[in-house]
């Protein structure tokens, strides 16, 4: 957190429509399965705990010897798609240096497919920019979608 914080902080994810939430529960139940975990960093709606998740981070993880975070943040993404009834959502996860960006799509009930960016490298300064890059974009994403559901009158602020 130490050299996340820093980058994550520069790109100030906390507007009146979403901020960041870190170490947030979620859950979502069918007949078939539950898939139920803990969220390193997600950005969402809500003011004290995270309501419409629009974007996760998993796992900060020195290296994949203790564990692997794409299970743990594909669960999430359909998690939130199917919550959110949703056909698409993004995140990404972290091991040691090394990033990677991903979107998740639903193509059908209970079929989704995935797409992994290339590896970003964080400790060289064009990877890192890349990076920061990325997660403004992913910013103002979320930013267009609460303003349409802002302005429709969907979305309204509250403390749950």
């Amino acid at each position: 957190m130490r050299f996340l914080s820093p980058l994550l902080r520069r790109i100030d994810f906390k507007t009146e429509q979403f901020q960041d939430f870190y170490n947030e529960k979620i859950t979502y139940k069918t007949d078939k399965f539950i898939l139920n975990g803990e969220v390193d960093f997600v950005i969402s709606t809500g003011l004290r705990r995270a309501k419409k998740p629009y974007f996760f981070i998993q796992e900060f993880k020195r290296s994949e010897e203790y564990g692997n975070p794409r299970p743990q943040l594909l669960a999430e993404l359909i998690s939130a798609v199917e919550l959110n009834d949703w056909k698409e959502i993004k995140g990404a996860y972290i091991i040691g240096e090394n990033w990677n960006f991903v979107i998740l799509e639903k193509l059908d009930k209970d079929k989704y497919q995935y797409f992994i960016s290339r590896t970003f490298n964080s400790t060289f300064m064009d990877n890192l920019k890349d990076i920061f890059k990325n997660l403004l974009f992913v910013k103002n994403k979320i930013i267009q979608m609460t303003s349409k559901t802002s302005l429709s009158g969907y979305e309204q602020n509250d403390e749950h």
